[in-house]
């Protein structure tokens, strides 16, 4: 896909009534049909190793495969503008190195992490949010010291890239640059990171790739951690737009004790 046309896929667009559109974000595909006063969305997973974005132009009402899960919406207001926009995750996304991953002493190293997305189908002109579904739903895991203090997650599995050019393309994924400082006097083992998704706004870049802003750990030479969430995307995102606010804007003490537990 052209990357003018996936820049744009996430824009507000029109669908008169007895039409449809097709698309596909990755592997979910897409439904919507527009009825008087009323809207329908298919959708169905397919191939999880595809992650291409293409979405088609208006066509007349068919019916989606019969495999597909249907919902429909009544609304009493007018309109014909609609939106698929990108989210992120409803909850923290536990992402395990496929090979554990070690930071010396005295010493730092910068990943780049991609977590699944999730889309949100809004009518706009006013906004209003009609579902909202992951591209592909990753496994629920714990996250946290022990059944008590924790909290659930996501977990996938990630290669945990030191070069962003290396990071599989797929433009169905948010792109996350965590900096890990190791200042203790032992080897720091990241055997699993997790990205605070629900407190992480979203941002696209010129060629529509998705970052969140960047996030630093520091461990101290006393073992304290001391975790920094940029209010930015990393400068490897350039000149990046805000296209999606955070899912819970927590107080300052709630979102520290979250990443406290950044490094598993």
């Amino acid at each position: 896909m052209p990357e003018a046309d996936r820049a744009h896929w996430f824009a507000p667009r029109q669908l008169a009534a007895g039409r449809m559109i097709r698309g596909r974000v990755g592997p979910l595909s897409l439904w919507i049909a527009h009825r008087p006063n009323d809207w329908r969305v298919a959708t169905l997973s397919g191939d999880p190793a595809e992650h291409e974005v293409a979405f088609e132009p208006p066509e007349p009402i068919a019916d989606p495969p019969p495999e597909a899960v249907v919902r429909r919406f009544a609304t009493g207001q007018p309109g014909d503008r609609l939106a698929v926009r990108p989210r992120l995750a409803d909850r923290p996304v536990v992402a395990r190195p496929e090979i554990p991953l070690t930071v010396s002493p005295a010493d730092e190293v910068t990943l780049f992490v991609s977590t699944p997305l999730w889309l949100e189908i809004v009518l706009v002109d006013p906004d209003r949010s009609l579902l909202t579904v992951p591209v592909i739903r990753p496994s629920d895991t714990w996250f946290g010291p022990d059944t008590r203090h924790g909290r659930l997650a996501y977990a996938i599995r990630t290669s945990a890239r030191l070069d962003v050019h290396n990071l599989p393309p797929g433009a169905d994924r948010a792109i996350s640059r965590v900096t890990v400082r190791n200042r203790s006097a032992d080897p720091l083992v990241l055997e699993r990171l997790s990205i605070p998704a629900p407190n992480l706004a979203l941002f696209a870049d010129r060629a529509g790739g998705l970052w969140t802003p960047a996030v630093t750990a520091e461990r101290s030479a006393g073992g304290a951690l001391k975790v920094e969430l940029a209010a930015t995307p990393p400068v490897e995102a350039g000149d990046a737009e805000r296209v999606a606010e955070p899912r819970e804007v927590s107080e300052a003490t709630v979102l520290e004790r979250a990443l406290q537990v950044l490094l598993g």
